[in-house]
């Protein structure tokens, strides 16, 4: 019994040093730390601004709080989704760079340019690139032909006080230039013929049967030309000649126009169906009459183009002597005993106090 006792005893150390330990814990456990207390107290306490106002977190905070998440994802989702746009337009706009790069260099290596320093490019802005077609080279317009070659025709009628006369035959040539595109200035040749047959009804009283001049004829005049003679005309004329352009950019072109000329004419009679006649001293045969004198001339007309270089031009003029007769020439032997010569100045002097009236036509050719 002793003995188990004192085995007993042995443990009683252990025994209390485990007393001491538990009850340390429990007065560890009962007594309160006031610096434990205020942080739990913080902790699980309302907020508080600095200001001292209480916050408290609605469900229109927390709803923010989400919109503002929710923006913030958008926006990065649009910065994705434009730079995937960059991209792609860098990768389009470099292809079409290199594809005009390798045909300017094919360009290149087929006939050389000249290539000249670009200015600095401002910075780039981020757009669809579009590249322009090569530039269209416009045409020059052919300006109007300077130098014009009119060949012309066309018909005079020829009025006196005492006869009328119609020319059968008219042409011209004229040269111009043109000055500006309203005035032309040129050089003109004109060539005009008639015939004429009068019988035995002159207008001058010059006839076979006629008292005065019947000594002068004989029986047999009227027997040898057949009651009458036919008169040869001619005209050539020489000169300078204006016009003016009512208007000049239109195909059809209204015009007036001045001219001087120098005329020479010459009249005789038609001997080619009959021999020489004489009668009393007087010849028969020879007659011939030839003067010249300046003219003045008026025009009125149009040019119609059919191109720059080819185009018509209708005209009528009117023209009149300034002088008359001074370099007459008689060509009879009998001279003025001759009164068939004597017919022929008397109308070669008529025609030069004449109005002429002439209605042409032409071509004109530009060069």
């Amino acid at each position: 019994m002793r003995t188990t006792f004192l085995k007993k005893k042995k443990y009683l150390p252990y025994i209390f040093s485990l007393l001491v330990v538990i009850n340390s814990f429990t007065v560890f456990a009962q007594d309160e730390d006031p610096l434990l207390d205020d942080t739990e107290s913080v902790l699980n306490s309302e907020q508080i601004d600095v200001d001292g106002t209480f916050r408290r977190k609605t469900a229109a905070d927390r709803i923010e709080e989400m919109r503002k998440k929710l923006e913030r994802q958008n926006e990065e989702m649009v910065d994705r989704k434009i730079e995937n746009i960059r991209m792609q337009e860098e990768q389009k706009l470099t292809k079409k760079l290199q594809q005009a790069f390798d045909g300017q260099m094919q360009a290149l290596d087929e006939q050389p340019v000249e290539v000249q320093q670009a200015a600095p490019a401002p910075a780039p802005v981020v757009a669809p690139v579009v590249i322009a077609p090569p530039p269209v080279v416009e045409e020059k317009k052919e300006e109007p032909a300077m130098v014009k070659v009119i060949p012309s025709f066309g018909v005079t009628s020829i009025s006196s006080d005492i006869v009328d006369y119609e020319t059968k035959l008219n042409l011209g040539l004229s040269l111009d230039t043109m000055l500006s595109k309203y005035f032309a200035l040129g050089i003109k040749f004109n060539y005009s013929s008639m015939s004429m047959t009068e019988g035995n009804n002159n207008p001058f009283g010059i006839n076979y049967n006629s008292p005065t001049y019947y000594q002068n004829y004989g029986f047999g005049y009227a027997q040898h030309y057949n009651n009458g003679r036919e008169i040869n005309y001619k005209q050539m004329a020489f000169g300078l000649n204006g016009r003016v352009f009512l208007a000049a950019n239109s195909k059809i072109k209204p015009y007036l126009g001045l001219g001087l000329s120098y005329n020479r004419v010459s009249l005789d009679y038609n001997n080619d169906e009959y021999s020489p006649y004489s009668y009393n001293s007087i010849y028969y045969g020879d007659e011939g009459y030839s003067t010249s004198y300046v003219s003045t001339s008026l025009a009125v007309g149009s040019e119609i183009s059919f191109n720059e270089m080819l185009g018509m031009l209708l005209e009528v003029s009117y023209t009149k002597a300034l002088s008359s007769g001074f370099y007459a020439k008689s060509d009879a032997q009998s001279g003025y005993k001759n009164p068939d010569q004597l017919k022929l100045e008397k109308y070669g002097q008529d025609i030069e106090e004449a109005n002429f009236i002439t209605l042409g036509a032409g071509f004109v050719i530009g060069f």
